[in-house]
Formats: C-alpha cells, structure tokens, sequence
C-alpha cells in the first residue's frame, strides 16, 4: 500500500514566490524614484540661473517726470554774449 502522507507533486499548487516578487517590485520602485531627485535638481538650478541672468539687466524704458534737453541745434540759436569782465584794480585803493 501506499504510504497516506504522499502527495503527487503534480497536484499541489506551485509554491508562492510572493516575498520574491515584491522584493524584486520594491527594488524597482525605489531606484526609479531616483530619476525625479534629478529632475528637481535641473529644475532648481534653471530657476537659479534665469534669476541670475535676468537680474543684472537695466531696463531704461520706464517712464520719468524729467524733461529731456533740449536738442542741441547748429547756428539757429542766438548767439551769446560774453559775461562782463570784472572791474580792475591796482591795490592802492583809490578810485578813478
């Protein structure tokens, strides 16, 4: 007779492998995760050159209450005339 403790192995169900496949699923989740640490590090260093480079720029366009020169013209303005020369003296300290 046959011993009531054997079992066929082709009946049994195959053995579960489920520590395995999680294991080999958590490994892959936590090295793609290290993709996005990258992707934040270009994104903070694009941010920190934009404000860099856009920073120093003047921008002279505003508007202002100051009037402009007058533009400068050639022969149409009167011409000037010379500042008077200061009185002379002689140091004695009489007049003439």
């Amino acid at each position: 007779m046959s011993d009531p403790r054997f079992r066929d192995p082709r009946f049994d169900p195959p053995p579960l492998q489920e520590d395995d496949i999680r294991s080999q699923r958590l490994n892959e989740l936590e090295s793609s995760n290290a993709m996005w640490g990258w992707v934040a590090g270009a994104v903070v260093l694009a941010l920190v050159l934009m404000f860099v480079f856009t920073r120093g720029q003047i921008n002279d366009t505003t508007a202002s209450n100051v009037p402009a020169p007058p533009a400068a013209t050639i022969g149409s303005a009167p011409p000037t005339t010379p500042a008077p020369a200061p009185a002379t003296t002689t140091g004695s300290g009489a007049a003439r």
